[in-house]
């Protein structure tokens, strides 16, 4: 997984934590957006949300739910 995501433009690094389901990325906001982060994630074969939305009130996508198998994808871990 964390090779797909540094592979996305933008992205200056990634660390992928699978006990904790989780990813942080160090990434250009001007450059890419979650969405492609998340993207890049589900392509490469794990199910993934945008962490921080939910924290700020958003939903998971169907069918997941807290501690089920997935990767979070936090946002606002941009950097310059």
């Amino acid at each position: 997984m964390r090779e797909a995501l540094e592979k996305v433009p933008g992205v200056h690094s990634a660390e992928v934590i699978f006990a904790d389901q989780e990813a942080r990325v160090a990434y250009d906001a001007e450059k890419t957006s979650i969405a492609d982060l998340v993207a890049a994630v589900e392509a490469a074969g794990y199910r993934a949300w945008d962490a921080a939305s939910e924290k700020r009130g958003g939903e998971r996508p169907a069918g997941e739910e807290p501690g089920s198998a997935g990767s979070e994808v936090p946002g606002g871990a941009s950097g310059g």
